[in-house]
């Protein structure tokens, strides 16, 4: 945990028309790395907390190097979705009655001309 060893990860190339993947070699997290993303994100890790997403970055880095032993993986097409024969099935848009915006006020317990007044959450 905490190691150098290099994982591949694939991004894509975003200085061409069209969409093409490359691969990068990319450190491992450490708890250096960890804290200092907390940091940023100004959220305090407790010692254990640390050890948890580096537990969990562990077992993810363990996935990809599982994934980078495929045979031909450069080879296989990206997918669009989980499934091979996804397609879209919309209804058809049906016009149906709604319910009068008055009657609808009338459950609301405060309400200025026709809106609904809410109490403020964020100062």
């Amino acid at each position: 945990m905490g190691g150098t060893a290099d994982i591949t990860v694939i991004r894509p190339n975003r200085d061409f028309d069209y969409c093409f993947f490359k691969e990068e070699k990319m450190q491992k997290f450490t708890e250096k790395m960890v804290v200092d993303y907390a940091d940023k994100l100004l959220i305090g890790l407790k010692e254990e907390e640390i050890k948890m997403v580096l537990d969990e970055f562990e077992i993810i880095d363990n996935q990809i190097d599982l994934i980078n032993k495929i045979p031909n993986i450069d080879k296989i097409e990206p997918m669009t979705h989980c499934l091979d024969n996804f397609e879209y099935i919309l209804r058809e848009d049906v016009k149906e009655e709604s319910i009068d915006i008055d009657e609808l006020l009338q459950n609301c317990d405060s309400t200025f001309n026709r809106e609904i007044k809410v109490p403020k959450v964020v100062e």
